[in-house]
């Protein structure tokens, strides 16, 4: 199986890059990290002491942070990241460290509690209000490295509010009809 640690840095520095990307990546082992990579060079933030690791959509890095744009507290990516902060930090505001599963994975992806201007938003709103689940998602996806499994968002937009349906990579690769993902579906 793919490691984090012993595969995923040797294998994208051996790519060329040619667009800024940005990719998080863990394995059935607990290790992760997220890999920020541009055409001028690549950078990876680790799990942390406290085995947390969180991305949105802006540079952090010594290398690719000086690729991006200004970002001020009224950047959507800034709001949702101080969101991801306070929900997986230990002893964040509405922390669920130690105790995250497949559901409350989902439910971080379906917040729309925005910490910077103290207001929650409808789930229905598509795109707006720089929250977790209001920043015009098509596509949505929460994976459990371990089992190997992933669950993917389905129906019209918005997506969020809408059923996570599950898929194991046996199925997937077509080696297995019978090795459900438990549960099949998260409603």
């Amino acid at each position: 199986w793919f490691s984090v640690s012993k595969n995923a840095r040797a294998f994208l520095e051996t790519e060329n890059h040619i667009s800024a990307e940005i990719i998080t990546l863990s394995d059935a082992t607990g290790d992760a990290g997220v890999f920020e990579m541009a055409a001028d060079g690549m950078d990876e933030r680790r799990l942390s002491d406290n085995d947390v690791v969180y991305v949105t959509n802006h540079f952090l890095e010594e290398v690719t942070e000086p690729l991006h744009q200004v970002v001020t507290n009224e950047d959507s990516s800034v709001m949702r990241y101080a969101r991801l902060e306070q929900l997986l930090e230990p002893g964040g505001v509405d922390s669920v460290h130690g105790t995250l599963d497949l559901a409350g994975a989902v439910e971080i992806l379906r917040d729309t509690y925005n910490p910077i201007t103290d207001e929650t938003h409808s789930p229905d709103l598509f795109d707006g209000g720089g929250t977790l689940a209001n920043n015009g998602a098509i596509q949505a996806i929460v994976f459990l490295p371990e089992q190997p499994a992933l669950y993917v968002a389905v129906g019209n937009l918005p997506l969020l509010p809408n059923a996570f349906v599950g898929f194991t990579l046996e199925w997937l690769l077509g080696e297995s009809k019978e090795n459900k993902p438990n549960p099949l579906t998260i409603p």
